[in-house]
């Protein structure tokens, strides 16, 4: 997709006075016509399948429907058309928010992944960092998904960002009720870097009376063990995306 971004400067100055600026959702559909299916470094198999899978006149139809929905909420201009070219990209004309959005699960400076292993969820919750020069700010895109197709979006600071994974990561696991069966959830920090992208990986087994946080080694193989807290995990992560995101790094 060729994008032409519109500034987000009031976005993010909303950031000096609340703790989480709320973004517009928005469907798989959505996201496929606008070309973030594909170009996140964060590609969804099941989502990209789902597109992919939809016949010729069935994508043009949920294409269509995609780009009135954008209009509609006046996240394109559609004062100015946005139209395919032979190679099925749209040039399209964002609103602030959405090209925010595009722009950082596009290129973000880190990203971090949550997941549910056990049962497919990749990317229950991901975190986009985008770092900020002018500013000299380390800003987050945080997105929630689920199987439901439809990706929720706010932006924020780190330490808020540590909150949303910690209170996610570390919270009771409804599915399960009173089976008492412990869930493992993992979370994942990528930076890419010259040399290749760096990771830090952590998995959270969720108990229903406590937690543990599990270390991987080198080759992916968890290594200890030990119990942790919603809080202790918010102050790991916050650490981690501080220095994910270090301004004038990587």
């Amino acid at each position: 997709m060729k994008q032409k971004l519109v500034g987000a400067d009031e976005l993010v100055d909303r950031l000096k006075h609340e703790e989480l600026v709320t973004l517009p959702t928005l469907t798989w559909e959505e996201l496929a016509i606008t070309g973030s299916l594909e170009a996140s470094p964060l590609r969804d198999a099941s989502e990209i399948s789902y597109w992919e899978g939809l016949g010729p006149e069935a994508k043009k139809a949920a294409g269509a429907a995609a780009l009135r929905s954008l209009g509609a909420r006046h996240l394109i201009d559609l004062m100015q058309p946005a139209v395919a070219d032979s190679g099925g990209n749209v040039e399209l004309h964002p609103a602030a928010e959405l090209g925010l959005i595009l722009a950082a699960r596009r290129q973000p400076s880190y990203v971090l992944v949550g997941s549910e292993p056990q049962r497919g969820l990749f990317g229950f919750v991901r975190l986009h960092g985008v770092i900020d020069e002018r500013r000299r700010m380390n800003i987050v895109l945080l997105e929630r998904t689920s199987g439901s197709g439809v990706h929720e979006f706010a932006l924020c600071l780190p330490a808020r960002a540590a909150e949303e994974v910690s209170t996610w990561a570390c919270g009771p696991d409804a599915l399960n009720g009173e089976k008492g069966e412990t869930l493992v959830r993992t979370i994942e920090i990528i930076r890419p870097s010259q040399a290749g992208p760096s990771r830090h990986r952590l998995a959270i087994f969720v108990g229903r009376d406590s937690n543990a946080l599990g270390e991987f080694d080198e080759a992916g193989e968890i290594v200890s063990q030990a119990p942790i807290t919603a809080a202790d995990l918010r102050s790991r992560l916050e650490s981690l995306l501080a220095s994910a995101g270090a301004v004038g790094t990587g």
